[in-house]
């Protein structure tokens, strides 16, 4: 019987040595981080050493990091601008990430860092600074660490006083002239507006209107003309048969930018009223 059960002490010293041997790496050598870190270095190496992105950003990050490609992706871009065209930074930002100091949103500091890249050589008045929300991070962008978090437009600058309207999934923008609370005339305006009031009452949507500025004024007096702007809008809209009661107005004068104030440009683009309908 005795002799049946021999192995058991060999089966026990052997589990007692590797336990042994394991101890003694892990904590009195301090290795196993380290080991196994080194056979998941491969991996991690390849994932970035493959990623052609010549621009990207850590999650919750402003600091913009150039890849092997952005030298190549520079210089195609400075070669395309063409005379009278401003290059449009856009810097992504996504939810829950928060602001750095001295930015309304890690759009604008995304877009900041960008444009450090480009300018010199590229003037600094050719450069506008916008930023945009992203609804969500696109499925595997993040597999690297890293995201993209930045847009590239050349486009030709329109005359600081140009009314424009522009149009984004969930927002209507009107732009407006430099110290003006009030649109001129325009019929491309007028047009538009009267559009949109019938939509609204054929669809029983309400309104939100909220007036922005640029940050030319005191603080107090940028709430005040975000006011007068949105005002403006909602009565056209009411002369043009909407219900009064439908509409609310709101002002966040120069809080909320969506490009940088640093450009005439930029300045432009924060000098608006967003509409946002409301589903009935």
């Amino acid at each position: 019987m005795s002799s049946r059960f021999t192995w058991v002490p060999i089966v026990l010293f052997l589990v007692w040595a590797a336990i042994s041997h394991h101890w003694y790496v892990c904590y009195i050598q301090q290795d196993c981080k380290q080991a196994s870190a080194t056979a998941e270095a491969p991996q991690a190496s390849a994932a970035v050493a493959a990623d052609i992105r010549p621009l990207v950003f850590h999650a919750g990050a402003a600091e913009a990091i150039t890849q092997a490609t952005f030298p190549a992706f520079k210089q195609t871009t400075l070669d395309g601008l063409k005379d009278g065209q401003v290059l449009e930074i856009t810097g992504l930002y996504y939810a829950g990430e928060k602001a750095p100091a001295g930015f309304a949103n890690m759009g604008l500091a995304r877009a900041e860092q960008v444009k450090a890249l480009f300018v010199p050589p590229l003037a600094a008045e050719r450069v506008v600074l916008t930023s945009r929300l992203a609804s969500e991070l696109p499925a595997g962008e993040s597999d690297s660490g890293l995201i993209t978090a930045v847009a590239f437009d050349a486009r030709q600058a329109p005359a600081a006083n140009a009314t424009t309207i522009v149009e984004t999934d969930d927002k209507i923008a009107i732009l407006f002239p430099l110290s003006s609370a009030v649109q001129e005339a325009n019929p491309k305006v007028d047009e538009y507006l009267a559009q949109l009031a019938q939509r609204l009452i054929k669809n029983g949507e309400s309104l939100v209107i909220t007036g922005h500025t640029d940050n030319s004024g005191t603080p107090a007096r940028n709430v005040i003309v975000g006011m007068h702007r949105a005002a403006h809008i909602r009565d056209l809209l009411v002369g043009k048969g909407m219900a009064h009661e439908r509409i609310r107005i709101l002002s966040e004068g120069a809080a909320k930018p969506v490009a940088s104030n640093d450009s005439v440009e930029g300045r432009r683009l924060n000098r608006r009223v967003e509409l946002q309908v409301l589903k009935q």
